[in-house]
């Protein structure tokens, strides 16, 4: 979607404001998210929560054929800068 292009590209223009040695974690996050919007999975999405490109919204559905079938589940997501050596934080939303 369109929303979904422009959150793209303003993260990408705000990763000039990153700086130092957060460029390689801010690289593959816009990595990860241009995966995630041109993936054909839609049991999960996750996207910048704004226009920090370190703090994410995601929605999980609950798999088909579960008692998690039709349940969504909300949580918010937090990149460090040592990202992907280091875990996100997740946090119900």
């Amino acid at each position: 979607t369109m929303a979904t292009v422009r959150a793209a590209k303003s993260s990408r223009n705000n990763s000039d404001k990153v700086g130092g040695n957060n460029g390689e974690a801010c690289k593959r996050l816009q990595k990860e998210l241009m995966q995630l919007m041109m993936s054909q999975d839609k049991s999960v999405s996750a996207f910048p929560d704004g226009d920090n490109i370190y703090k994410w919204a995601a929605t999980i559905n609950g798999p088909i054929n579960t008692v998690y079938n039709g349940l969504k589940f909300k949580v918010a997501l937090e990149f460090s800068s040592q990202y992907p050596y280091t875990a996100p934080k997740a946090q119900n939303q």
